[in-house]
């Protein structure tokens, strides 16, 4: 459907689809005193475009959205270039769109997080360039994203313990991977009231087999 997630993107592509690509680009540090952000904005969107040699009348709102990364990533390796010593240093970068969060509320029952689709994301070590490709890991399963979505910006957790205690699953949504609590597991034990700690199973110790003479 249609997305509003930027109104300055969405207002550039308008513009450019009326106006065309050509008449947008113009010599860079000419722009609207008026409004200069936004002219600037459009300048660079516009130049791009016409370097990638793509037809800004076949473009949506995602598409512009790429374009916009692929110029912030350039900058960004511009500056690395100009800054930093790859002989002498060693960094990461890491460069993506993020993508906002869906749920309907704080007390909604899908997971609440904030997402980074990831698009080029590399390191540099001993000036070697090492791409990582993210894309290649497995993706989170439902009680993952439960479990993370249930932490603040910082690391805090923002749950409530007492209601997760009195289920079965700590687990909101519907997954065939659920998590037991602690209580909930020593109650079908038959250890304790739940207050008490559930102990692991302690295993025989290993012992090797005498080597055989060759």
């Amino acid at each position: 459907g249609r997305s509003c997630a930027c109104g300055a993107l969405q207002k550039a592509l308008i513009e450019l689809k009326s106006e065309g690509v050509t008449r947008a680009t113009k010599i860079p540090g000419v722009h609207d005193p008026l409004d200069p952000e936004f002219t600037i904005l459009k300048q660079r969107l516009a130049r791009r475009i016409r370097y990638e040699h793509t037809d800004v009348r076949e473009m949506d709102l995602a598409h512009l959205t790429e374009v916009a990364e692929r110029v912030i990533t350039d900058d960004l390796e511009y500056l690395i270039e100009k800054s930093v010593s790859i002989d002498q240093a060693d960094f990461a970068v890491v460069s993506g769109i993020q993508v906002h969060n869906w749920a309907g509320g704080p007390n909604a029952t899908e997971p609440s997080l904030e997402f980074i689709a990831p698009t080029k994301v590399y390191v540099v070590v001993g000036g070697q360039t090492i791409m990582i490709d993210l894309m290649q890991l497995p993706s989170l399963t439902p009680r993952q994203m439960s479990i993370l979505a249930k932490h603040g910006p910082h690391g805090e957790y923002i749950g409530n313990p007492a209601a997760e205690e009195s289920t079965v699953s700590s687990c909101p949504v519907a997954s065939t991977l659920v998590g037991f609590t602690g209580n909930y597991i020593a109650q079908r034990m038959g250890t304790g009231s739940g207050e008490e700690k559930v102990q692991k199973l302690q295993l025989p110790k290993y012992t090797p087999l005498p080597r055989l003479p060759r």
